[in-house]
């Protein structure tokens, strides 16, 4: 029983925090649609009154930092630099907080340079948001610069950098040349191997140099058959 009006209480609480919620989020809809119409009655400095407000009180509507910098071109007598900071700040917030806001619609009044600069704004804003969605999902890091390049090892790491190391210990000596025409063996069965070849002797299977006969061709005195 204590449970459930423990529960009850609860859920009170949280329609009323809800409620005024609501309440605030109306507010604010009164409040900004009350600088728009100050705006284009040409009442520039109730209109940036009204709309700091709104924005000082926790507004995310991308539609009040528009308007709040369209205000103050207007005050400025038409410069657009006046007002791309609003409207970078209201890109930003289009692509990213969750409203339900039709900017198109608050801005169809808008013509001319001002609207063609913050048409600007706004595709770079979607741009950006877009390659960074696509790099959370190739699983990139958002700030390549923080990776170091691939290849490329940290400083360091390498122990023969700047010549270091390189002349380091002492030279093995290199085993001197056998003498010419000595064939090295290491079996003592086959000392013949390690026998100087006799000079002027290109005959390496012994002294008999006479030459074979051709294949095929049988001596004259020889016959295998008894004929």
């Amino acid at each position: 029983m204590l449970n459930r009006f423990g529960f009850s209480l609860l859920s009170i609480g949280l329609a009323v925090c809800l409620n005024c919620d609501l309440q605030a989020q109306d507010i604010l809809e009164q409040m900004y649609g009350s600088g728009v119409h100050a705006f284009y009655s040409g009442r520039s400095d109730e209109a940036q009154e009204i709309f700091d407000e709104v924005i000082n009180a926790g507004s995310q509507d991308p539609r009040v930092h528009y308007y709040r910098g369209l205000t103050q071109i207007q005050s400025q007598g038409g410069m657009v630099e006046a007002g791309m900071a609003d409207f970078e700040q209201a890109a930003q917030l289009e692509v990213t907080s969750r409203t339900s806001a039709n900017v198109a619609r608050a801005l169809q009044r808008i013509q001319g340079p001002t609207r063609i600069a913050i048409e600007k704004v706004r595709a770079r804003a979607r741009l950006a948001a877009k390659s960074l969605q696509q790099d959370a999902v190739r699983g990139l890091p958002s700030n390549p610069q923080a990776v170091p390049p691939t290849g490329n090892a940290p400083a360091g790491a390498d122990p023969f950098a700047n010549g270091e190391g390189l002349n380091g210990g002492t030279p093995t000596p290199m085993p001197p040349n056998n003498d010419p025409g000595t064939m090295p063996s290491s079996d003592p069965a086959m000392p013949g191997l390690n026998t100087p070849a006799p000079a002027g002797n290109t005959n390496p299977f012994g002294d008999d140099t006479t030459p074979a006969p051709a294949p095929g061709a049988a001596p004259a005195t020889d016959n295998p058959f008894g004929i």
